[in-house]
């Protein structure tokens, strides 16, 4: 969530908590610590008070919904709402209800919860697929990720490809990039709190035999081991592990060392991958 983003929360947030309060604690009865709202006065009004006051409630819903909030916590916003204009109906008790219930106050909670933790990353899945096939053919540069893409030289582009190249780079510039990618690093990262490492060959060169630099990639649980490491390699390398290397550092590494994102290891064995 970028600063903007975060800032139109904000105040929407703001905006709900008066609301909440108008609602449900906006007066507090003489020598107690009781608070009630207009939803309480509301339910008085003979015929349709209750009916008025749950409109009122309706918008912080309508609002959950526009914030993309699950369906569940939508569905339970809902549920407080209707328990609060069906039991609120009824004369005195349904009052006395609306005072302990407080169904606007729940909801606001609801999203408070929700919307604190709930991260939103801008995202086009039309513009990356585009740019993903415009480099397959060779006509751009481009790298997922990446803020921006280049043309190639000497790429004769038709209109058609000008004018979609044109609309996704106007997307890019809206939300900096296309947004796929920061979406699987924060569900791989942040939800699945998993972690990248580099295994390699050579410590010193950190390539392969064919050249390719950093050419393996692991995904790995947060807290693995570099014996963990060298079972994802090959069952026979993890069986055979003696030690692993820190290629950053050089140093040697146990069984039971706990590896961190991005680190770059050669696990030496007694059996090769053959």
């Amino acid at each position: 969530m970028n600063d903007e983003e975060k800032e139109i929360l904000d105040e929407k947030l703001v905006r709900l908590r008066q609301l909440s309060k108008n609602l449900d604690e906006s007066f507090t009865i003489p020598g107690t610590r009781i608070k009630f709202g207009m939803d309480a006065l509301l339910g008085l009004v003979p015929g349709g008070g209750d009916i008025v006051s749950g409109v009122f409630s309706l918008y912080m819903l309508r609002a959950a919904i526009k914030m993309n909030l699950p369906k569940r916590a939508v569905f339970s916003m809902f549920l407080n709402i209707i328990l609060d204009t069906t039991v609120g109906a009824i004369p005195v008790a349904g009052d006395i209800f609306d005072i302990f219930w407080k169904s606007n106050k729940r909801n606001l909670k609801i999203i408070e919860k929700i919307s604190t933790n709930f991260k939103v990353i801008s995202s086009s899945a039309e513009t990356e697929l585009l740019l993903r096939k415009a480099t397959k053919a060779e006509l751009i540069n481009y790298v997922p990720g990446d803020e921006s893409f280049s043309g190639k030289d000497n790429v004769q582009l038709s209109e058609q490809q000008n004018n979609a190249l044109h609309l996704a780079k106007n997307v890019m510039t809206k939300i900096q990039t296309t947004g796929v990618q920061q979406i699987l690093n924060s569900i791989i990262f942040d939800v699945l709190d998993m972690i990248v490492v580099y295994p390699v060959e050579d410590e010193t060169k950190l390539m392969n035999k064919q050249g390719q630099v950093l050419p393996d990639a692991r995904l790995l649980k947060k807290g693995s081991t570099a014996k963990e490491l060298a079972f994802t390699i090959h069952q026979d390398i993890g069986n055979g592990f003696l030690h692993a290397i820190d290629a950053k550092t050089k140093q040697r590494i146990g069984a039971d060392h706990e590896l961190k994102n991005n680190d770059i290891i050669k696990i030496v064995s007694t059996l090769s991958r053959g």
